[in-house]
């Protein structure tokens, strides 16, 4: 009887652990289809009217304290839907980078297509800070 134990006991541990694999040409048709969306680069004037929910990043303020202004550039990559994807600095007071990081990853874009066939859009994000109200 604790032969029967041990085997069932082993038995279930592999079948708890088991997961099929899916074959190969499955995840590379997988893989392709996910990069299959094409991206095309725009200049940040042109897109900055293709935005249909903006939000502004808050002043920080200990850049307020220290009297910083400046101008954040950011490279953004908008997906097919509008949504941000992707945001990386590119230049600027880095005070300003997690507010304006987090303001822009909440903005939506009116989505982007090239041939009538949906594209992702490489583009330039700027927002200047300024004390002068």
């Amino acid at each position: 009887m604790k032969l029967f134990a041990i085997s069932l006991c082993y038995l279930l541990s592999q079948f708890v652990s088991y997961h099929p694999q899916r074959n190969t040409a499955q995840q590379d048709q997988t893989a392709t289809q996910a990069t299959s969306v094409p991206r095309i680069t725009v200049k940040g004037d042109v897109m900055k009217k293709k935005l249909v929910h903006k939000v502004t990043p808050l002043y920080p303020k200990e850049a307020r304290n220290q009297h910083i202004a400046g101008t954040l550039k950011l490279h953004v990559v908008i997906g097919v839907d509008g949504s941000v994807k992707q945001v990386e600095y590119v230049s600027g007071p880095e005070v300003f980078l997690k507010p304006t990081i987090e303001a822009v990853r909440q903005n939506k874009y009116k989505p982007t297509t090239e041939n009538g066939q949906p594209v992702e859009v490489d583009t330039t994000v700027e927002t200047v800070f300024s004390l002068i109200e």
